[in-house]
């Protein structure tokens, strides 16, 4: 039983996944991300940092130096900017382990 609700959550949340993967394609799409080398969507940063602490992002990620060094330094600059399809496919490949991790850190992760 507790398997099936376990299997059930993870269906969702890849269901999720591929859901945002798409809606955040189709966006950089139509705003000309490709064409233009833009790689950051408009936004407010202040609510983005609070978002990273709030969502618990900062258990497991470090920005400018603080935080955790689990997953993914998030401030460092990349060595080379990743197409949408690369960083789709590297979300889905670690998904799994990162749910594993958030789950031992008792982190929700369903509202992410």
């Amino acid at each position: 039983m507790e398997f099936m609700r376990s299997l059930r959550k993870l269906i969702i949340l890849n269901t999720s996944l591929i859901f945002l993967m798409v809606v955040l394609v189709a966006k950089f799409e139509r705003a000309g991300v490709c064409a233009t080398g833009k790689y950051l969507l408009p936004g407010d940063a202040k609510k983005g940092w609070q978002s990273f602490f709030t969502k618990g992002c900062i258990k497991c990620h470090a920005v400018w130096g603080e935080g955790s060094r689990i997953g993914p330094n998030l401030g460092s600059t990349p060595s080379r900017h990743l197409t949408e399809a690369q960083i789709a496919a590297a979300m889905w490949n670690h998904a799994p382990t990162m749910w594993e991790k958030m789950s031992a850190k008792g982190i929700d992760f369903k509202g992410l």
